[in-house]
């Protein structure tokens, strides 16, 4: 059985995961993002994101375990400074849980360490897909910005509350990411291959070495699906453009709308 690519990044907070997961299935419609549970408040951006399922405590212990992937916990203060137990996992791709199990689709999610831990020795999981962690690699001071530019509206003045949390968040990322840590979970992995990234540039720059990674890792029929989304998305992108300008007359609109098949087929007889 021909085995489809689950791309996971690790990292420490604000370290652009998510920017970097957003910015690659926009770029890249064939893949899917995995869907997540959580127990805490949507972040700004989050409200309505089909792919994130916000649960109270009982909703989330009512999930069943073998759909939770790689379930795990964090504390941290919320709004009001109080501290809280965060309960999250990804989802296990609905394909696989039905009574013919399938694998059509090429996934990215985020986790961390003891995440892949998890999905390693989850043979469900293993058995349907080659797995590829990707550790995003930031220094700290970039990311305590970006953390301040996420949750303060005056970026000239903070809460006491956010440098509480901000200071928990580094504590805490210094020890679930120390290099000891991360090389004796690295050893203990089986299934998942984990490479590096620097994520100090600019995100842009970081989800082109990102999807780099992916298109060596998927297999020829992914990496057809992925090409055929992409010019099928150049193809829409450029048709609404050209229905934008007035100066632009129909038979050049019906000519651009052709070109993504041609490419396809024309790429199609190369790899074949």
């Amino acid at each position: 059985m021909q085995k489809n690519t689950l791309i996971l990044l690790i990292g420490p907070s604000c370290s652009g995961k998510d920017s970097i997961l957003n910015q690659i299935v926009h770029a890249i419609p064939s893949i899917k993002k995995l869907k997540r549970c959580i127990t805490r408040e949507p972040r700004e951006g989050e409200t309505g994101d089909p792919d994130i399922e916000f649960n109270t405590l009982d909703q989330y212990n009512a999930i069943s375990s073998d759909k939770k992937m790689d379930s795990r916990s964090y504390e941290m203060y919320n709004s009001k400074g109080k501290p809280i137990t965060v309960f999250y996992s990804n989802i296990v791709p609905q394909e696989l849980l039905g009574v013919e199990k399938r694998c059509e689709n090429t996934y990215i999610g985020i986790t961390t360490l003891d995440g892949l831990l998890q999905i390693d020795g989850n043979k469900l999981i293993t058995e349907y897909f080659n797995i590829v962690g990707i550790d995003v690699v930031v220094s700290e001071d970039i990311r305590i910005k970006r953390y301040i530019n996420r949750v303060s509206k005056d970026k000239n003045s903070i809460s006491y509350n956010t440098v509480k949390e901000i200071l928990r968040r580094m504590d805490k990322d210094r020890e679930d990411f120390s290099k000891e840590r991360f090389s004796t979970i690295c050893k203990q992995l089986k299934n998942i291959a984990v490479w590096s990234v620097n994520g100090n540039r600019d995100l842009s720059a970081v989800t082109t070495d990102v999807k780099h990674i992916m298109m060596i890792k998927m297999n020829k029929k992914e990496t057809l699906k992925a090409i055929e989304s992409i010019l099928l998305k150049f193809k829409d992108d450029a048709a609404k453009l050209i229905r934008d300008r007035d100066s632009v007359d129909v038979s050049t609109c019906a000519k651009i709308s052709s070109y993504p098949a041609n490419l396809l087929e024309e790429i199609v007889k190369e790899v074949q």
